[in-house]
């Protein structure tokens, strides 16, 4: 079975072109996070942001998802639906591990390398390994998939939405807030009693580090970005965490 829908030609290589420009928008955010292996002794040395680093990988990989994902919409009835999805989340998590392992070598020069010196650490220097990163990008696309599943994924067209033409690749449609992030998680709080926070997140597809930024504006998590959409899409749902998604989350999840 082939690994994607039956997409047009023109419409697998526009894919392909916004693919791209998901890298070149994301890949000089990681980039930044890059630290020389070496500082002299009156050069400050940057401060570990593993939070900060997680969250860039986590938007850059959810976007380059949900960039292929979109052009599925029409196939959704489709019983392969699933297994192109699965696919789908396979290879973006091989593209975005491939391409950090480019960020992170690109960094070392030939004199350095012959010092025995790298130029430039990321995952390590900032507290993560590439298995660790690796095992949380699939967790967080397997979230994703059950949404896309659902029709419940941020952002996702609807099945009302006539289908794009052969050769036409639909963009995500863009929706204004009617309420401020605090006014929204207190309302929906407010709605379901008893419900933790935690639950939330857990039902969101976020961690509860990504909620704490969010609720502080869209200066600290932007609007638009995935943790805005997922944490919106399910707030303004109606449905409690465990109507939301029915996997419970797991002991020590956060």
């Amino acid at each position: 079975m082939s690994d994607r829908p039956p997409l047009h030609p023109i419409t697998r290589e526009q894919i392909d072109m916004l693919l791209h420009k998901v890298d070149e928008r994301h890949w000089p955010q990681i980039t930044a996070m890059r630290v020389k292996s070496y500082y002299p002794a009156d050069t400050p040395v940057p401060p570990q942001s593993p939070e900060h680093l997680r969250q860039e990988i986590h938007w850059y990989a959810s976007t380059l998802f949900k960039t292929e994902a979109d052009q599925y919409e029409h196939f959704r009835n489709d019983a392969r639906y699933a297994d192109w999805l699965s696919s789908l989340a396979e290879r973006t998590t091989a593209r975005v591990m491939k391409n950090l392992e480019k960020l992170e070598s690109s960094g070392t020069n030939p004199l350095e390398s012959l010092m025995g010196l790298h130029g430039a650490l990321i995952l390590g220097y900032h507290g993560l390994t590439t298995q660790q990163v690796e095992d949380e990008l699939r967790t967080t696309l397997a979230e994703l998939c059950d949404q896309y599943e659902r029709g419940t994924a941020p952002g996702q067209p609807q099945r009302a939405v006539t289908a794009s033409p052969p050769g036409v690749v639909r963009q995500p449609a863009k929706s204004t807030p009617l309420l401020s992030r605090t006014e929204l998680a207190n309302a929906y709080l407010a709605a379901h009693p008893g419900v933790i926070k935690l639950d939330v997140c857990w039902a969101a597809g976020q961690h509860y580090s990504e909620w704490k930024r969010w609720l502080r504006g869209a200066d600290t998590l932007k609007d638009g970005s995935t943790p805005d959409q997922a944490f919106r899409a399910l707030l303004e749902s109606g449905k409690s965490p465990s109507e939301y998604k029915a996997r419970p989350r797991p002991k020590g999840w956060k």
